[in-house]
């Protein structure tokens, strides 16, 4: 028979019905019932007792088996009822969803069916596969790995599939399927029934701590939910004989009462003879006689085998319709040769991942929420709703019940699988039940301690510091690790006490934070830091912290575990600090800074660019002896193949730290550590942020937070096990991190058909279509004809604002030719005069504001919202008598790239007006960050006015700083005193992100242009009524800053820290 000629559905129908899969009109709905309750619910039987109940215990796990059965079966009901739309008929889910809600719909129905097979063919392999090892261990004293019997499964699965091509050919196996599934029933209750009264110690409750307990209950519920899905519902439908409908929804009863009853009762009888310790495969807890327990794990393999079919039958058919040729008949040589390699391509692929799997129940959970749980729960209340609306309005009371079990299952379906990624993400030690993948060892971090008995600070760029509550830390490290019981050792990354520490109770304080790390049950590997040292002599120091050391040397190695070296640095070798007067260390070190430090304080990276900051004396380098000792510890692991860590206080690479904390040598480090393959980390300390990258040999460099700056009741500290095999881990994470994501765009709001409502979209826009919504402006000007697409010919990256008045149209007239055709031109009218300004050719493309007798950042904060100046990269907010003689716009711009300024000015020429130190230009600089101002005035030599801080008559922000600083512009503070001191809030760090450009100068001109628009009372200038309100403003803007950021600390229960407002 030729297809030329049949469209589109007749053609599938007789690929189906005469080479294909699925067979459709053919079987009756006790077969296709006999099939749902064999193949789907008796494949889980055996795991599920360890799974669902024992994280939920009796009441709520009965429950739950209760209601989300009900739910199962009510989902199913209304997807069974979709058969035939408006005329036509749905032999795959797929078509239905993309004839109701279009050609996407369809591709994603088809991408997680096509995952629901994939994995739960996976599944299966893994069930049988445990099935056929347990069988084994009867008759065997010295059992094969369970990978064997994985791949020995999946050659059984691959002749089924060759020899019985169609879903109808099952009728005789299904049958065999019941009579050993009666069988496993009687053999499996009495041998429960009997284990379950020998068993006097039974205990049903739910143990772990709450958190554990509820991650633990949303995971049972994902596995329930799991045990009563398919995922392919309408093409087993299409297999049933007419009525199509009345015989799956019998076969439906069938699958929900007589399968429901099996499946649950063992699980319930599994739960109540052993308790909490019930295994999570059940016949391996079994005590029966060896005959009971190979029928019940040769009736599990079988199930398997039927069950595994079905979840792959809709993969061979996509296959065979594209691989083979139809016309030819499906048992023809050619398309038996086809088969053969399709279906050993498929099997064959499966079998090797699944082998690959260290668990087994997660992988359950995994399944079910990636794609069991939208196509069975989900999808099929949508097209109903929807269809129902459209074609055939249903009962009222029907339409509801339908909308409001569809949020139920949205909720469900988002808790189970917050359950499934805790689970998937618990350490391997508790997820390793196939391979036997346990951890090599595991290991305690801490870093920078840097304990003292003295109130709380600030580090110098303003980050609060808890002295005293670093040493709680520590406690609750040590005792987390050692109710871990399973840690071989701890690294501390050095700075066990703080530089502030009196130093006549450094020797005290030293001994009290080393007591604190002897309390751990097993050994302790320290490093040396910079805070140590200027404690203690180094000398003492090693002697006190028990490190292995010949001269005084602070770099050792040693080897945890067969295979794996860890390597210990001393950052401090080459250093100024920890050695006597005038010892060789000490003397090359201070070269060393005298030759790449040109500041008199070695500490200041002042007027240093880029990496050579590093060069500062709280800092040091390993020096020419360690690198060689280094290279011959590197060579000697690299021949007995070992795998290395390497171990430093100070950071190895660039792109993990802070080029402030770099070792000195790095460079040198590196090129030793890339010129061999063994080395796997680096780990650091020092850089109190943290860090990580992975560098171009692929070695990952972790810069590990301090304790030092937890906040109260926080901790900084981590276990790091060595795994076996650690690449399985990161294929879930992405896989879960693919889950929560398509979980929440499936929330009930977004799949309304009678409104849209988006909570993502911005405030008020909810109910528009996301791709309506544009959040952002410009100030580009447009035409008023032709094509929107057309009118830009130029589109300005950066933005400059003028407030101004008329009497300095011609000081604005000479700066406004400083800035480019890349700037946007907008001036804000306080005197209410715009139409004189036309004189000026400019003037016609500048934008134009006025409102009488305001000031620029009265302007700035109703006109410049960052989501309307959100095109330019930066923002020019200046006065009206600048200067700008000395300026060009173009070349500042890339001096604020070049030296990373998020917030800037141009220098101020020193001679002409009242200026800060800060501000002032100096002549031999490109740029500078801090100054030294007059006696008393910074608390802190990173702290405005010496640094972090620029004037507010001529600031430049970048596109993220103006996002900040704008939200922190007062509506009723119209003058903007007070704001050069808080601009460091919104930058970080920002001593290096705020300064002055010295090379691109301006002149402030100092006219009381604004001062003049005040209003004169009793006899006083109306620019004198201007300057009292400026200060008021400072101090109310003071005031509401600290009594802020009081609030947030206290909302946080801790006491504030020492104020950082200035």
């Amino acid at each position: 028979m030729s297809l030329t000629g049949l469209g589109q559905l007749e053609r599938l129908c007789y690929l189906f019905s005469s080479h294909g899969l699925l067979m459709p009109a053919a079987d009756s709905w006790q077969q296709v019932g006999l099939m749902l309750v064999t193949g789907f619910n008796c494949a889980y039987v055996l795991s599920f007792s360890n799974l669902m109940l024992v994280p939920l215990g009796w009441a709520w796990g009965l429950t739950c088996l209760a209601v989300i059965g009900a739910f199962a079966y009510y989902a199913n009901w209304l997807l069974s009822g979709l058969h035939v739309i408006d005329g036509h008929r749905f032999i795959r889910y797929r078509d239905l969803m993309g004839f109701v809600f279009g050609r996407r719909m369809y591709y994603l129905t088809w991408f997680l069916q096509f995952m629901t097979l994939l994995l739960g063919n996976m599944g299966f392999i893994l069930l049988g596969g445990r099935a056929l090892k347990e069988i084994n261990s009867e008759f065997s004293n010295s059992p094969l790995r369970l990978q064997v019997f994985i791949l020995a499964t999946g050659v059984v699965y691959f002749i089924f599939a060759y020899f019985v091509p169609t879903m109808s050919a099952m009728r005789n196996w299904l049958a065999t399927s019941a009579v050993l599934t009666v069988t496993y029933d009687v053999v499996l209750v009495a041998i429960l029934v009997k284990d379950g009264k020998a068993n006097k110690t039974k205990d049903y409750n739910i143990h772990g701590s709450e958190v554990e307990k509820v991650f633990n209950a949303f995971g049972a519920i994902a596995a329930i939910l799991v045990c009563n899905t398919s995922g392919l519902l309408p093409e087993i439908q299409s297999t049933l004989r007419k009525p199509v409908v009345a015989n799956m929804r019998k076969a439906l009863m069938m699958q929900y009462t007589v399968g429901l009853a099996v499946y649950y009762g063992i699980s319930i009888a599994g739960y109540w003879a052993y308790g909490s310790s019930v295994s999570e495969y059940l016949p391996y807890q079994l005590s029966g006689p060896r005959w009971g327990n190979v029928l019940i794990n040769s009736t599990a393999f079988l199930q398997s085998v039927v069950s595994q079919h079905m979840f792959c039958a809709p993969i061979h058919e996509a296959l065979d319709t594209k691989f083979q040729k139809l016309d030819e008949g499906m048992f023809s040589k050619a398309n038996l040769r086809r088969r053969f390699a399709l279906r050993a391509l498929v099997f064959g692929l499966n079998a090797f991942v699944t082998a690959l799997f260290p668990f087994m129940g997660d992988f359950v959970n995994l399944f079910g929420s990636f794609t069991l749980f939208p196509l069975t729960f989900v999808f099929p209340s949508m097209v109903f709703i929807k269809v129902r609306q459209l074609l055939l309005p249903p009962p009222l009371f029907l339409l509801s019940l339908s909308q409001e079990i569809l949020e139920v299952e949205a909720i469900l379906v988002n808790r189970g699988t917050l359950g499934s990624a805790r689970d998937l993400l618990q350490p391997a030690a508790q997820m390793a039940t196939l391979g036997g993948l346990q951890p090599l060892f595991s290991f305690g971090v801490i870093s920078d301690v840097q304990y003292a008995d003295i109130p709380d600070g600030h580090s110098f760029s303003g980050v609060p510091r808890y002295y005293r509550h670093s040493m709680q830390v520590l406690q609750r490290a040590i005792s987390n690790w050692n109710d871990h019981k399973k840690l071989q050792f701890l690294m501390n990354f050095g700075d066990i006490v703080d530089g502030f520490c009196p130093k006549d109770k450094s020797l005290i304080t030293v001994q009290k934070v080393v007591k604190e790390f002897d309390r751990f049950n097993g050994p302790t590997y320290h490093m040396i830091g910079n805070h140590c040292l200027y404690n203690l002599p180094r000398s003492k120091l090693i002697s006190l912290l028990k490190m292995p050391s010949i001269h005084d040397h602070a770099y050792y190695d040693f080897s945890p575990c067969p295979g794996y070296r860890f390597i210990v640095l001393d950052a401090y070798e080459i250093s100024t600090i920890g050695w006597p007067l005038g010892h060789p260390n000490a003397l090359a070190a201070m070269q060393i800074l005298e030759a790449k430090n040109p500041n008199s304080d070695k500490n200041s990276p002042n007027g240093m660019v880029g990496l050579e900051k590093r060069f500062l004396m709280f800092n040091g380098a390993v020096g020419k002896e360690q690198l060689l000792w280094l290279d011959d510890v590197l060579k000697d692991s690299t021949k007995n193949e070992q795998k290395v860590v390497i171990c430093c206080h100070l950071p190895l690479h660039p792109e993990a730290a802070s080029a402030k904390a770099l070792l000195w040598d790095y460079e040198e480090v590196l090129n030793l550590i890339h010129s061999c393959k063994c080395v796997k980390a680096c780990f650091a300390g020092h850089d109190h942020k943290g860090g990580y990258t992975v560098d171009s040999h692929g070695i990952h460099h972790r810069v590990f937070e301090a304790a030092l700056e937890c906040p109260p009741e926080s901790n900084a500290y981590g276990v790091l096990p060595r795994k076996s095999n650690e690449s399985m881990r990161i294929i879930i994470s992405t896989v879960i991190g693919i889950v929560l994501g398509y979980l929440i765009g499936i929330s009930f709001p977004t799949v309304s058909i009678t409104k849209i409502y988006v909570p993502t979209n911005p405030r008020g826009a909810e109910r528009l279509p996301p791709c309506i919504v544009v959040p952002e402006s410009d100030f580009y000007l447009r035409r008023l004809w032709g094509n929107p697409d057309e009118d830009l010919i130029v589109q300005q990256k950066y933005l400059v604002t003028f407030t101004v008045g008329y009497e300095q149209k011609n000081n604005i007239d000479a700066a406004v030719k400083k800035f480019s055709e890349n700037f946007t031109i907008l001036l804000f009218h306080y005197d209410g005069r715009t139409t004189e300004w036309d004189e000026f050719e400019w003037s016609k493309r500048a934008i134009h504001v006025s409102a009488r007798k305001q000031t620029k950042w009265w302007y700035a904060k109703r006109f410049l919202h960052p989501d309307i100046v959100a095109r330019y990269e930066y923002i020019f907010i200046w006065d009206e008598d600048l200067g700008l003689e000395h300026f060009d716009a173009e070349e500042y711009i890339k001096l604020v790239k070049k030296h990373g300024l998020e917030i800037s000015q141009p220098g101020l020429e020193p001679n002409n007006g009242l200026t800060w130190q800060m501000t002032k230009r100096r002549g031999d600089h490109e740029v500078h960050k801090e100054t030294e101002e007059r006696p008393g005035w910074c608390a802190d030599p990173h702290l405005p006015p010496c640094a972090a801080f620029v004037e507010i008559m001529a600031t430049v922000f970048s596109r993220d700083a103006w996002r900040c600083v704008w939200h922190m512009i007062q509506n009723d503070l119209v003058h903007g005193w007070g704001l050069d001191f808080a601009l460091r809030k919104c930058v970080e760090p920002a001593h290096e992100k705020i300064g002055v450009v010295d090379a691109q100068w301006i002149v402030h001109q100092v006219v009381p242009s604004l001062g003049n628009q005040g209003q004169a009372e009793k006899g006083r200038a109306p620019w004198e009524g201007v300057r009292q309100r400026c200060r008021k403003e400072w101090a109310i803007f003071q005031s509401r800053l600290s009594d802020a950021e009081k609030a947030y600390y206290l909302s946080l229960g801790i006491a504030p820290p020492n104020s950082t407002v200035t």
